[in-house]
């Protein structure tokens, strides 16, 4: 289904270039990760349209001056990170945290940027954003207190992390844009999870429990029901299944079973997507092991996640790039 892609060619639609950027010296590095001094806490490769990668999970700088995370305590109900909220509790079974790497969404998202590029001439990449410590040292798509525990170096890495994507978000001015959060996991089932933020028993028919959205601006934007995004004729998930990926929502697959994990989307996409305000969506990406563990599997995976991305994209964000279109769209 999937045509070839004309784009108007203006100098006007150029929004700058692509050099990468990183924002501090890289500490000095052993074998296992371990490091010491000053770090890079972000790496970043601009782009010149409204779409962002971000790679929160799969960095590789244990600095010894960040303590590992630890899970939680309960403190008045609610769960408290850090050793001033928890000093002589005891960690709760509630509040555990997440530090297991995203195996290989680097090297993913970053074949992605290359191959839209590519897609498109060569004229149009995305943004790049990527954590460069440890999940254990440091989560960005956790909220401040949980992500940072306390540790200034970390508070100071989480902080450049978000600040980074707000940096790559404020070319965008009033314009649309969007943001894709790359993941991994190892659910029972083999199936990509598209986040919006919508719970699981919310897409099983249940009742609106939160009510949240993360592309609530495309949503109102194109004046669609809010099912056509999430698993209807307007959706990702359709078009992961037009390429033969199973994925969940999408019209295959319209909502997890009961007895499925299921990831609706972090902290990453609620901060910098549209539930609360903006024009900037945001969407997280969670891909199973089939399809990233295998170098050849990864490679195909960037090749066709490039043209989803595009399909997706340019017709819902840009289309004054765009002289010849999808079908639908």
């Amino acid at each position: 289904m999937f045509r070839n892609i004309l784009f108007l060619i203006f100098s006007i639609f150029d929004k700058g270039g692509g050099n990468i950027k990183r924002l501090d010296k890289i500490c000095s590095l052993t074998l296992s990760g371990e490091c010491k001094g000053r770090f890079s806490s972000v790496k970043y490769d601009q782009g010149n349209i409204n779409l962002i990668f971000a790679v929160p999970h799969n960095g590789y700088l244990k600095p010894v001056e960040i303590e590992d995370r630890r899970n939680g305590c309960k403190r008045n109900g609610k769960c408290r990170y850090g050793k001033a909220n928890c000093s002589g509790r005891r960690t709760s079974k509630d509040c555990k945290i997440g530090y297991v790497a995203d195996a290989y969404t680097q090297i993913l998202a970053r074949w992605t940027q290359e191959e839209i590029y590519k897609l498109t001439l060569n004229h149009f990449k995305p943004h790049l954003v990527i954590s460069n410590l440890y999940r254990a040292k440091m989560d960005p798509n956790r909220p401040r207190e949980d992500a940072a525990q306390g540790n200034s170096r970390a508070e100071r890495a989480f902080d450049e992390y978000h600040n980074q994507i707000q940096e790559a978000k404020n070319p965008f001015r009033s314009q649309p844009g969007l943001l894709i959060d790359f993941h991994s996991q190892q659910h029972k089932r083999d199936i990509t999870e598209i986040g919006y933020l919508v719970t699981k028993n919310e897409l099983r028919g249940g009742k609106r429990e939160k009510g949240q959205l993360s592309i609530r601006s495309l949503v109102e934007r194109k004046n669609k029901n809010i099912d056509d995004f999430l698993y209807g004729p307007n959706s990702l998930g359709k078009l992961f299944n037009e390429r033969g990926y199973e994925a969940v929502p999408s019209p295959a697959d319209r909502a997890p079973r009961k007895k499925d994990a299921y990831f609706r989307g972090g902290y990453s996409i609620l901060k910098h997507g549209s539930d609360s305000y903006g024009n900037v969506d945001g969407i997280q990406l969670e891909f199973p092991a089939k399809l990233r563990n295998n170098k050849d599997e990864r490679r195909k995976l960037a090749k066709n996640l490039a043209k989803i991305i595009a399909e997706f994209y340019f017709p819902n964000y840009e289309p004054r790039l765009c002289l010849y279109c999808w079908e639908d769209l």
